[in-house]
């Protein structure tokens, strides 16, 4: 049986190391292996590095280094060295090595060292070989997917060989193996495979320590800065309300140019990624904008809101609310007791219905998803009176789950809430702003709209395509809890429609990243909205005009939908 009900659209990127045998193109990068694996002793392994031209190296941890960290165009054979590991726990370091146009990864598994001894669960821990403190859960993980995951019939006819990996290395080595997996995940620009199913441990003291996450409130992509130099800057995407960075003076558009002091370069912006969005309780992050502004700020353990903005803007006669919505949470409890977000989002969608809006922007271009329950609940507050109590979504799982569950014990089946009724603002159009950052469940809101016939104007990017959904699974193991989230249903809509795994292709594209200046959300004058008002008022939306002087090359594989979940409280 399932541990939990919870059903949840939610595009979590896991990325793999590509493959060994790459294509010597012009600018080649390549290495003599791209996994390493060792026992807990210290110990160091060489490789080859074949460049076409120069290269460097980092490490992501400090127990793990390489000799030499930069080279030249040829071979170099370098040394990975490996200090001991004196933990029980395994551990993983990530060495990149980046060419001029080329990035590869070098992952290195070490063991923990063993005790011999029993975590007191009963078990023993060395049944069948088990020495990695995962290897239990590793096996429930794949019992799970065994009866659960979409794509199950070819998981069981390929079982592991192997459970002493981590658990997040464990399920993705497993599920990228698969062929017929062809709605789980994609493929990034750099080529890499990835998975949405993805799985999380928490020591259970942890979990239980707090209900938020330290944050400085803010979001950003990498840019580079030039089409010539190797310098980057953090885009500000946005701030959250009463946030530090807010507070501090940080603003939506803002382009950081330094963190902590350090210069953002493409060899090691990837340090700054945890600096910025995974800081620890009380942790300061200083950062130098451009236009010479030094701001600091404090991390703190605020709630997340998914609601960045909203407001009813009087245009020309009409009435026009806008909504940006970030995420499709319910509340920041963990049990589910807690329903304040969706609260809000009544008391927003009561108070359009008072002002009497007779036009709706829904802004969901940096949603990545979130919970189906929520996603529901938004589209029944759009929806027209009259279309309440028609299907939502269709669930479709594995055959053999759907042989021997019933559509009530699935829940397989959802309405639009006739709960709303007397609340919906009864919107037979609406404006979507959506871009490559917003999946799953906001996808989910696109296409059940559009399957009772209400026209849904897309403007921006096109989006991800995640049309399938995850359920959770919980269990306890020793002293850390796990916490899965494979993929296991297809959604469609009232028509049967569920193919846009390519995404949904926007009928007014505009891509933000086209202009220089970046209005607040909500002004009239900002890029994607600007294009929605001029719509209603009748007229041809404009072109960029403000447009950059350099090309629009962000690093898109940052914009992984996991980043986003930095803002959010944990789902534990």
């Amino acid at each position: 049986m399932k541990s939990a009900l919870k059903m949840f659209l939610f595009a979590a990127v896991i990325f793999a190391a590509a493959a060994c045998d790459k294509k010597e193109t012009e600018n080649y990068l390549n290495l003599s292996t791209e996994k390493i694996g060792t026992s807990a002793a210290s110990g160091s392994q060489d490789i080859t590095v074949s460049s076409a031209t120069p290269w460097q190296a980092m490490s992501s941890d400090t127990w793990c280094t390489v000799t030499p960290q930069e080279g030249n165009a040829g071979k170099t054979v370098v040394t990975v060295s490996f200090e001991k590991n004196t933990s029980t726990t395994a551990r993983t370091a990530t060495l990149t090595f980046i060419g001029s146009a080329e990035k590869r990864l070098l992952t290195v598994n070490q063991a923990g060292t063993s005790t011999g001894g029993d975590d007191g669960d009963g078990d023993d821990d060395d049944q069948q070989g088990d020495t990695h403190e995962d290897a239990k859960a590793n096996r429930w993980v794949y019992e799970q997917l065994c009866e659960w995951y979409l794509y199950n019939t070819e998981l069981k006819s390929a079982q592991p060989t192997d459970y002493n990996k981590n658990c997040d290395e464990f399920l993705s080595d497993m599920l990228l193996g698969l062929k017929t997996n062809t709605l789980d995940g994609g493929t990034t620009e750099d080529g890499e495979k990835y998975v949405y199913s993805y799985i999380e441990r928490y020591s259970n003291s942890t979990r239980a320590a707090s209900n938020f996450d330290p944050t400085f409130g803010f979001d950003f992509l990498f840019d580079y800065a030039d089409d010539k130099s190797a310098d980057l800057y953090a885009r500000v995407l946005f701030v959250l309300p009463d946030s530090p960075a807010q507070k501090a003076g940080l603003k939506r558009g803002d382009k950081i140019l330094k963190v902590n002091g350090s210069t953002i370069t493409l060899y090691n912006y990837e340090n700054f990624v945890s600096d910025m969005l995974y800081p620890k309780s009380g942790a300061t992050l200083k950062v130098s904008l451009s236009g010479g502004k030094t701001l600091s700020m404090t991390a703190a353990e605020i709630p997340f809101t998914p609601i960045v903005c909203h407001k009813t803007i009087a245009h020309n006669g009409s009435k026009v609310g806008y909504l940006m919505f970030n995420a499709f949470e319910a509340g920041y409890a963990s049990d589910g007791s807690s329903h304040e977000y969706e609260d809000q989002l009544e008391e927003i969608f009561a108070g359009f219905k008072s002002e009497g809006i007779n036009n709706l922007v829904l802004d969901l271009r940096y949603n990545g998803g979130g919970y189906l329950s929520t996603a529901q609940l938004l589209a029944s507050l759009i929806a027209p009176a009259d279309k309440l109590g028609s299907v939502f979504a269709s669930l479709t799982y594995n055959d053999e789950i759907m042989g021997k569950y019933s559509s009530e014990h699935l829940g397989s089946k959802i309405y639009f809430s006739t709960a709303q009724a007397g609340k919906t603002v009864g919107m037979q159009k609406i404006y979507v702003l959506a871009t490559n950052m917003s999946a799953s469940a906001s996808e989910e809101v696109i296409n059940a709209l559009r399957g009772i016939d209400v026209e849904v104007v897309h403007i921006g990017t096109t989006t991800e395509g995640k049309n399938v959904g995850m359920d959770y699974f919980g269990e306890t193991f020793g002293a850390y809890y796990y916490e899965m989230w494979p993929v296991t249903f297809i959604s469609s809509n009232a028509k049967g429609f569920y193919q846009y795994e390519n995404g949904f292709t926007p009928q007014y594209e505009r891509d933000e990243w086209d202009y220089e200046t970046w209005y607040d959300l909500g002004d009239e004058r900002e890029a994607l909205l600007s294009v929605a008002i001029d719509l209603i008022d009748g007229k041809t939306p404009a072109q960029a005009a403000d447009t950059r002087a350099v090309s629009a090359r962000h690093l898109a594989g940052q914009k992984s939908h996991a980043r986003i979940r930095g803002l959010r409280n944990n789902l534990k």
